[in-house]
């Protein structure tokens, strides 16, 4: 079991050659891409890199940090990702502009931290308010829906055992099917 796991982090160590990524949050307010209306959130962890939509972030971007990653803003339209693999965590920051869609999760488990503002959600057709500083963990299973209208809010989100496109489902004609099985 202990080889496995060492050719796996052999994998994604080489995939991303960095360490550790640090995320500074007025460079995450800055975001040209946050600030656009019907944006889908930026994520800075992934667990599968799409070549048209992101870049895999590379160690060095700051030369005041030279062996690891202080992320940055894209210039050039794809966005600088960390991919972690299917099962790793993704994480993203997101606000009252991102498009948001009612859906749920059969393995992974998402969290959200308000950091600034106020935050609608609905869970399992129950509406809840979330405070600056409150937090909330949906667990597998559970019906979600970030109600964006009417609120100003900046939100990071975690993604814990994330298995992408695979495992998001949305309603469809009364079923719930999964993104991966629809595009």
């Amino acid at each position: 079991m202990k080889s496995k796991r060492k050719n796996i982090d052999k994998k994604l160590a080489r995939k991303n050659n960095v360490s550790h990524l640090i995320i500074r949050y007025e460079d995450a307010l800055a975001d040209p891409v946050l600030n656009t209306k019907g944006n889908r959130g930026r994520k800075y962890s992934l667990c599968k890199l799409y070549k048209n939509n992101e870049c895999r972030i590379a160690k060095g971007l700051d030369s005041s940090y030279p062996d690891f990653v202080i992320w940055k803003p894209d210039a050039d339209g794809k966005a600088p990702v960390l991919e972690v693999g299917i099962g790793g965590t993704e994480m993203t920051f997101f606000n009252e502009k991102t498009k948001q869609d009612r859906h749920k999760h059969l393995l992974a488990t998402e969290i959200y931290t308000i950091l600034e503002g106020e935050m609608k959600i609905k869970i399992n057709d129950k509406e809840i308010k979330l405070n600056s500083h409150d937090e909330v963990a949906i667990l597998p299973g559970t019906i979600q829906e970030i109600l964006p209208e009417g609120s100003k809010f900046i939100t990071r989100g975690r993604t814990i055992n994330c298995h992408g496109k695979s495992d998001k489902y949305i309603e469809v004609g009364g079923k719930w099917k999964s993104l991966e099985s629809i595009k």
